[in-house]
């Protein structure tokens, strides 16, 4: 199914309707008889979904009839042919009614959807009003993909900013609620019309440092989003609760920056939906956010190392789409499963995860999601480490990319396609791979991708001894790392940083910049991360001759592990502790055994671990 034809803007919409659950969207597309199509073709697919819908085509002289069906309307969805025909009338009496309209009218028609289908040439008239900027929540910029070069080059342009275009509205919007903010509005009011439509541009860019620093200066100037949405009566109506499921994304960026904070908020938010919505509804929209709040909530549960808890927040999750159909959903539920898998190192697992969720991707001709499957499961590949299966999936999801002209995504299959060739020793490709994703990144201003490719250039180079050079690598990816404020990431470069130290048997450097990393760790909470940095401590500690202390530093990273359901890197550091055994002293031997059962780990390990 090609992007941007008629077929795949119905199958586009249809999953969003049914899975997002968005109040009010906008879509432009080709002709105004090609708009129509798209409507009646939607109003089909929707009735045998048992939806109600309407279709009002804006002529000019129609505004009381036009209020009335979006005010009074009883439908779950209104189709809104060029609304632009209503607007662009006698442009000051026009704008002052859209005023009214929108503050006193859209808000009376809670939990319908509102979709607007226009031209593209009358997009500009959202920019013109900008009482307008709560609502255009959804937009998708579509172009007729032919075998023309031309509209093929067209539509990769358009795809290659995306990303760019996503920034520059959520910094409009992020822009005018702190001004907002320092005026007398109602606090409720700026966060429901421009700090959470900031959060949502942020995250469709896909921007983590971005998200997580306007979630901080939102809440700073405007107040605690959980307080100021959170309704004292304990119900939360669906505009409500779309809202939290943003605000709640927006904090679970940061979980996945290890903020550790950031991720108990976005727990509570999702579960305030959980607990406000009306367990007795049973309407599409409102079974579709408690899908959603589930899934987020083994998100957070993922991020937090507890397993077994994200496996049943997504079944939970899973058996609401299967049981209302929503194959999109369904799919999203066996990818995190997979990933669960993955983490927990059941690799057979996650590939039989990973290959129902492509089953569904590829029957409804989604080929983006499809993309991302292929690329998980050339992880697990990588993971057995059958790079040539690995490489085989990454180039299948790159072939896609490319083809729809998705740069960014792009960039993430050259990344990974370096890592396979590292795992190789084939140093010279892994480079060519890693500068091919940077020049993307670069181009875009990406610098959170950038930062990372630095980073995979520096350890390509350490692999090769040339550790001045990987040096800098490092301090060119540690360099955007401190000016993001993103700690986690300076953490790890300040880690590796240490490992070249090592490697150069400046011990008393590396365990500076061990001891750096550990310090943002520990402040973090990220008790998964503290445990890498208390193993390669007891490693540098070993390497010196320090028996006693590397024991206590192998056995604090063992436990860390444990407790974060990591076994493979508590098996790792079982077996530098037996190396460190090994090489001591006698006298030092039992000190060692005896921090071992003082620890509580059981019997000493004798025997080599398998």
């Amino acid at each position: 199914m090609i992007r941007g034809s008629e077929d795949w803007l119905v199958r586009a919409l249809t999953d969003w309707v049914l899975t997002v659950n968005q109040g009010l969207a906008l879509v432009t597309y080709r002709s105004f008889n090609a708009r129509k199509r798209v409507v009646q073709r939607l109003e089909a697919v929707f009735a045998q979904k048992q939806l109600s819908t309407e279709t009002l085509e804006c002529k000019q002289g129609m505004q009381e009839q036009f209020v009335a069906s979006v005010a009074h309307g009883s439908t779950d969805v209104l189709f809104v042919l060029d609304p632009q025909r209503l607007l662009f009338g006698e442009r000051n009496d026009q704008s002052s009614m859209w005023v009214n309209f929108h503050r006193e009218t859209l808000v009376a028609r809670p939990g319908a959807q509102i979709w607007w289908f226009l031209p593209p040439s009358a997009i500009q008239f959202a920019t013109q009003l900008p009482d307008l900027n709560r609502f255009f929540l959804f937009r998708e910029d579509l172009t007729e993909l032919d075998d023309d070069p031309t509209s093929r080059e067209m539509l990769r342009s358009q795809s290659s900013q995306q990303t760019e275009g996503s920034l520059a509205t959520a910094q409009l919007y992020l822009d005018r609620a702190l001004k907002a903010a320092a005026g007398t509005a109602a606090r409720e009011r700026i966060w429901l019309e421009l700090g959470v439509p900031a959060l949502r541009q942020f995250l469709q860019a896909d921007q983590p440092m971005e998200t997580s620093a306007a979630l901080d200066a939102l809440s700073s100037a405007i107040g605690d989003p959980l307080e100021v949405l959170g309704r004292a009566n304990g119900k939360l109506d669906l505009d409500w609760a779309k809202a939290l499921l943003v605000v709640g994304g927006a904090y679970l960026v940061g979980a996945e920056l290890k903020e550790a904070e950031k991720g108990r908020r976005a727990k509570e938010c999702f579960q305030m939906i959980l607990d406000c919505l009306d367990s007795d509804e049973q309407s599409k929209i409102q079974q579709g956010i408690k899908a959603e709040a589930l899934h987020k909530l083994g998100r957070v549960a993922e991020e937090e190392r507890d397993f077994a808890a994200a496996r049943e927040w997504y079944l939970k999750s899973l058996a609401i789409d299967e049981k209302q159909v929503n194959l999109h959903g369904a799919a999203s539920s066996y990818h995190q499963l997979g990933m669960v898998a993955e983490e927990e190192r059941d690799f057979t697992g996650a590939r039989e995860w990973y290959l129902k969720s492509l089953a569904i991707k590829e029957k409804q001709g989604n080929l983006h999601g499809a993309a991302g499957s292929y690329h998980n499961l050339g992880v697990v590949a990588q993971e057995e480490r059958d790079f040539a299966g690995a490489r085989e999936w990454y180039l299948k999801s790159l072939a896609i990319f490319e083809q729809q002209g998705n740069l960014h995504d792009a960039a993430s299959s050259y990344h990974q396609l370096g890592r396979v060739a590292q795992e190789e020793r084939d140093f010279a490709a892994a480079r060519e791979w890693y500068l091919k994703s940077l020049a993307i990144e670069e181009q875009q201003g990406n610098l959170h991708g950038a930062a990372i490719s630095y980073h995979q250039l520096g350890m390509v180079a350490q692999q090769e001894r040339d550790y001045a050079g990987a040096r800098e690598w490092y301090l060119k990816s540690l360099a955007i790392k401190e000016k993001q404020g993103n700690q986690h990431g300076a953490a790890i470069s300040y880690h590796q940083m240490g490992m070249v130290a090592e490697e150069e048997r400046d011990f008393a450097g590396a365990r500076e910049w061990y001891l750096k990393s550990l310090a943002i760790f520990e402040q973090q909470g990220n008790l998964h991360g503290a445990a890498h940095s208390y193993g390669q401590l007891g490693v540098l500690a070993m390497l010196q001759g320090h028996f006693e202390e590397s024991g206590k530093w192998l056995i604090r990273s063992i436990v860390a592990f444990r407790q974060t359901n990591d076994e493979y890197g508590a098996k790792g550091n079982i077996r530098n502790f037996q190396i460190t055994h090994r090489r001591a002293p006698t006298e030092d031997q039992h000190k060692l055994e005896s921090q071992w059962r003082e620890a509580g780990l059981g019997e000493f390990p004798t025997s080599p671990l398998e």
